[in-house]
């Protein structure tokens, strides 16, 4: 956002007939005084009146600074009568001259009329008779308006105003075109007097990153970066950290497609992932060694209560060492690194649930064609599932408040949402997990030859820390095809035998519009399946989980190019 600054200033035109005290007669019944403004228009028109131009000078009323005219006045109105010298109003600055008629009906006005002040502003000179509602309006704001008795000040809506004045006839017209609109609204009595007018600075919009909280932002911390709790267009970043997560053992909620839920209810073993899969998961979350993260982006209504069209990314991350040592518990508001790989260099989230709407409290996102991937950890290693097809339904908590720091200049009536909630039959994220990526994520080292929980009923080969899946390792889709027996302990000295992963589970999701999934099998000696060229085929997947409010304060990083644009990676973290 740009942070515009206007100033609005008396300009002082010298009237074209008024100045140097000159005396000139003019004859007519109507006078018509028209400014056309670049935004807005102004007009004013005279009663009758009687009387000459005059140089005396006499006190002037409304918004102004420095600005003389004086109307004397003989002989008799049809509507007001004005005799002797009545004061003027005026906006000008440093305008002198006045302006009166010299027979019955009657009026003049300057030349080269008007400049607008803030609080008021005129045509030069002033008009005797009876005047009402002289008006300038204008796109930004405003308009000026004058209702006297006597000699009045008509408003003027315009600065650099050039244009022609005829009064020959029965009819006189002025016409100016101005430049700049007016922005104020003044209505003003013309009585003997005077008031000066103020001259005053409008901050027409917020400049984000200045560290002031300006007209429009939420916060503001001195820079224009994501990810450090003020967004790039200075509003606060909604960002909830899951607190629970959980592979489901029940059919997927309505709006799921399908709602089969084949990993969670067959190819993943019930007694496993109650007793072993889903409680060493949720250890890892209370550690803070497993994060996950979801990222509000154009939620307007921060409280969770109503709003449409936002996104949420989904997003990992970790403990930022500057907050001090993690208590567990997993607490509100507690600081977290991004990683950047989850991000472009916008600092905008690569796996985006779109379609995001908030009734009352009841949030929906995704749609067919939103593809995200979560990375899970099973049996103690991350495993990035790439699920299709992805929706997530959830309940936002009532509860909001003003987060705390950071940022530190945050606007102190913003309330925020604290926790939302997707662990009832009718909630959590739901979709597809492909063949191919699953025959992309390498085996949990756990599971294979040598590991702690390793499968009795295969021999499988791990693929290395941070290696990929190769011909001569295996992959998760092998385990999920060929199975895998665990002895577990029950009691210390004694283990029995339970099937983590059920053998031979095949995908249930048809992929590229066929109406058949692909039989998938694995070679006897390696354990490894070969995925078809193309094949489109899908576990589906259900999930349940929790989240509370948490900050991003930074990104991590492995190197620059990874990082947002305009910052550096140092020591592991974008500066």
């Amino acid at each position: 956002m740009k942070k515009f600054s206007m100033q609005v200033a008396a300009i002082a035109v010298l009237a074209l007939l008024g100045c140097g005290g000159s005396k000139t007669a003019g004859s007519g019944s109507t006078t018509a005084t028209t400014g056309t403004g670049a935004t807005g228009t102004h007009s004013s028109s005279s009663g009758t009146g009687a009387g000459a131009i005059g140089g005396s000078s006499g006190a002037s009323t409304g918004a102004s600074t420095n600005s003389s005219g004086s109307t004397e006045g003989s002989g008799s109105t049809t509507t007001s009568a004005s005799s002797g010298s009545t004061a003027a109003s005026a906006s000008s600055t440093g305008s002198t001259g006045s302006t009166a008629s010299t027979s019955s009906t009657a009026s003049s006005t300057s030349g080269s009329t008007a400049a607008a002040s803030t609080g008021a502003s005129s045509d030069s000179g002033s008009t005797s008779g009876t005047t009402t509602a002289s008006t300038g309006s204008g796109s930004d704001s405003g308009s000026t308006a004058a209702s006297t008795t006597g000699s009045t000040a008509s408003s003027s809506t315009a600065a650099s105003t050039t244009g022609s004045t005829s009064s020959t006839s029965s009819t006189s017209t002025t016409t100016g075109t101005s430049s700049t609109s007016s922005t104020s609204s003044t209505s003003s009595t013309g009585t003997t007097g005077g008031s000066t007018g103020t001259t005053g600075t409008v901050d027409a919009g917020p400049s984000c990153g200045n560290g002031v909280l300006d007209p429009g932002e939420e916060c503001d911390d001195h820079n224009t970066l994501n990810l450090d709790g003020c967004d790039a267009s200075c509003h606060y970043e909604v960002i909830t950290r899951l607190t629970t997560l959980n592979f489901a053992t029940v059919q997927a909620p309505t709006g799921c497609t399908p709602r089969t839920n084949d990993l969670g209810r067959n190819a993943f073993n019930a007694q496993a992932l109650t007793a072993a899969l889903n409680p060493d998961l949720n250890a890892a979350i209370d550690a803070g060694s497993e994060n996950l993260f979801l990222d509000f982006s154009h939620l307007d209504d921060a409280t969770g209560t109503n709003d449409t069209g936002f996104t949420i990314g989904l997003a990992g991350g970790a403990l930022d060492p500057a907050k001090g040592a993690w208590p567990g518990n997993n607490p509100m508001d507690w600081w977290f690194l991004a990683d950047a790989q989850s991000f472009d260099t916008n600092g905008v989230a690569l796996n985006t649930l779109t379609n995001g709407t908030i009734t009352n409290h009841t949030l929906t996102a995704g749609s067919a064609t939103d593809t995200i991937i979560v990375p899970l950890q099973i049996a103690g290693q991350v495993s990035p599932f790439q699920i299709t097809e992805t929706h997530f339904f959830a309940t936002v908590g009532t509860n909001n408040n003003l987060p705390a720091p950071p940022p530190a200049t945050i606007d102190s009536t913003l309330k925020v949402l604290e926790t939302l909630s997707a662990t009832s039959s009718t909630t959590g994220l739901c979709g597809n997990v492909t063949v191919a990526s699953l025959a992309a994520i390498a085996m949990p080292q756990a599971l294979a030859s040598g590991g702690s929980f390793a499968c009795t009923n295969v021999a499988y080969t791990y693929c290395g820390d941070g290696q990929p899946v190769g011909s001569s390792c295996n992959s998760l889709l092998d385990v999920l095809i060929g199975g895998c027996v665990v002895n577990y302990q029950v009691a210390p000295g004694l283990t029995i035998p339970v099937t983590a992963i059920n053998s031979d589970s095949q995908p249930d999701v048809p992929g590229n519009g066929n109406n058949t999934v692909t039989t998938l099998t694995a070679a006897s000696s390696t354990h490894k399946v070969t995925v078809p060229t193309g094949d489109g085929d899908a576990y589906s997947l259900y999930l349940q989980l929790a989240a509370k409010r948490v900050h991003f304060t930074g990104e991590t990083c492995g190197a620059t190019s990874t990082c947002q644009n305009g910052t550096t990676c140092v020591s592991g973290v974008c500066q």
